[in-house]
């Protein structure tokens, strides 16, 4: 096998915009190159950790009288994403807690948080889009159905930002596949 740079690739933003989530019926880009269509919603900055792809399943061993491992099955195969977004506006409000639990001002010609409730709820399903570039080019990370199931505990200092955690479930779409780039 011939070693070749160019297939070392780096996971740096773009610059445009880090991570947009749309509704479900919005349409999908069909690369990193084709723009988003006006339903993408820009969630911000993500912290310098970037993001984190998980993926897996969980194998059950099938063994037979003698202890012999002689079958391995799938039985749960999962994918997510988590992030930290580093904003607090009234966009990543909504996606963090949902339209109905957050009060906006009628500043024009924006307007501007006015406050946040949290109840629990679940999210809606979303697309997710992640935009990423380096020096071979853009790169694009597409979840066609991702849930946010989590947001981490929240950490309000003097000397930081105030940071929200959270993880994106990532279920099949109708191709199958959890995401593609």
């Amino acid at each position: 096998m011939a070693k070749t740079t160019t297939e070392v690739l780096a996971g740096a933003p773009n610059v445009s915009g880090y991570c947009f989530s749309a509704p479900l019926a919005t349409s999908s880009p069909t690369d990193a190159a084709v723009a988003l269509t006006n339903g993408f919603v820009n969630l911000g900055f993500i912290d310098d950790n970037g993001i984190t792809i998980k993926q897996g399943s969980k194998i059950i061993e099938i063994r037979d009288w003698n202890g012999d491992l002689v079958e391995a099955l799938d039985d749960e195969v999962s994918a997510s994403v988590s992030m930290t977004l580093m904003q607090t506006g009234v966009e990543q409000m909504k996606e963090l807690y949902g339209a109905a639990n957050v009060t906006v001002g009628t500043e024009i010609p924006t307007p501007k948080l006015k406050s946040v409730g949290f109840t629990g709820d679940p999210l809606p399903h979303k697309k997710y889009v992640w935009e990423m570039k380096n020096s071979k080019g853009l790169g694009r990370l597409l979840a066609d159905d991702g849930q946010i199931t989590e947001i981490g505990d929240i950490k309000i200092v003097k000397k930081d930002v105030i940071k929200y955690t959270v993880t994106v479930t990532l279920f099949r779409a109708a191709s199958g596949k959890f995401f593609e780039r």
